[in-house]
């Protein structure tokens, strides 16, 4: 479950306008909400005093929860981004364990061969040292 609302979340915050309705909309559901505890507590006639201590428990208590779920979608996908980049990392390193291997053996082939291969692998270097700019 929370992997899914952490993919609608990270959605939602791609772009301004989504964040925006996303607001308004959370803005008008909790506004609603605590319009409906009002309305339920003066159906039961409580006293003020029972009135705000109630509105503001239950209000407590669903922001709480609300405030849970986020921070665990939230938690959950910074979790498969740390996932994703350590998979990257491992392309990068193998990639790169190719390239020295290919680079480091011994063409029989003709010098036009081995200038077409070296330079391939100068180019793959070249944009992966542009993505990953710090290697070990």
């Amino acid at each position: 479950m929370f992997h899914r609302l952490g993919i609608l979340i990270g959605q939602v915050s791609d772009t301004p306008s989504q964040t925006k309705i996303a607001v308004l909309l959370a803005i008008l559901a909790l506004g609603l909400i605590e319009f409906a505890f009002h309305v339920g507590l003066a159906r039961l006639a409580a006293s003020p005093l029972t009135d705000a201590a109630i509105d503001a428990a239950l209000t407590g208590i669903f922001f709480g929860l609300a405030l849970w779920a986020f921070l665990a979608a939230t938690g959950e996908r910074r979790k498969h981004e740390r996932q994703d980049l350590a998979r990257i990392a491992e392309l990068n390193h193998e990639i790169r364990n190719a390239l020295e291997v290919i680079v480091d053996s011994h063409f029989t082939a003709e010098a036009r061969h081995r200038d077409m291969v070296l330079e391939s692998v100068n180019r793959i270097d070249v944009v992966l040292r542009r993505i990953f700019p710090i290697t070990p």
